[in-house]
């Protein structure tokens, strides 16, 4: 990796100005003669810049929900449920623009640790972390383990440093509430650009340059199979 950016990645006020634009602000619209409104892709610019004016300003870097569950190997947590943890613990959260699994946060990692140890129980009430942890312990003496094996076993035996509280507070409550109102005019990310959109089957094509290589492969087997074939039946008839 390279060197990281530690001040904030965004003008506040600049993303602000771009806002009244879109909100209608005619002094800003005169002064640069330019009606955001009429983009093609309007909606989208818009989404992102609302999502960019809530982001925490001053943290670099950002967390995915997934990828530390994937850790634990535990479901992962309601992205409210998780802010609320935080915020009762008197930390900023936000989500991020780019990912909406996102989470920026001025929390230690050691904090972020404790609310995924707290949903971990939460979700197994009856689980003992420590047995978890020496089975995963138990997995990496027979095999060579690997980076996410040993991180599961250190996060796994550690207790948590403070309670965790993942009740929702009445202003992010609020904030939710409104989000909803609100959520067939703004889109904060990018949305899929057809219904049903997502990965397909590869191409097939016709021509040999066109084709996967598996598939040039299995294909120059069967002909030669059908040429033998061919020439089996040609020598039983002479």
């Amino acid at each position: 990796a390279g060197p990281i950016w530690p001040k904030p990645i965004h003008n506040p006020e600049f993303v602000k100005c771009l806002l009244d634009m879109f909100k209608g602000d005619e002094k800003s619209n005169d002064s640069l003669n330019f009606d955001p409104n009429k983009l093609g892709a309007a909606k989208i610019v818009k989404g992102i810049l609302v999502a960019v004016s809530e982001e925490v300003p001053d943290v670099p870097l950002h967390y995915c929900l997934p990828s530390l569950s994937k850790i634990l190997r535990c479901s992962v947590p309601p992205m409210a449920k998780v802010h609320g943890a935080l915020m009762n613990a008197g930390y900023k959260v936000s989500q991020v623009h780019c990912d909406s699994n996102g989470l920026k946060t001025d929390a230690p990692p050691e904090v972020v640790w404790d609310v995924m140890r707290a949903w971990l129980r939460k979700i197994e009430p009856g689980l003992d972390p420590s047995k978890r942890s020496k089975k995963a312990a138990k997995k990496i003496s027979d095999k060579s383990p690997t980076s996410r094996e040993k991180a599961r076993v250190s996060i796994l035996t550690k207790e948590p440093s403070i309670s965790i509280n993942f009740s929702i507070p009445g202003s992010l409550l609020s904030k939710l509430k409104k989000r909803k109102e609100n959520m067939d005019r703004i889109s904060r990310w990018t949305p899929n650009p057809q219904p049903n959109w997502g990965p397909k089957a590869r191409a097939r094509g016709s021509n040999k340059f066109q084709t996967h290589p598996k598939d040039r492969k299995n294909r120059d087997r069967k002909r030669q199979n059908n040429s033998q074939n061919s020439s089996g039946k040609k020598q039983r008839t002479s």
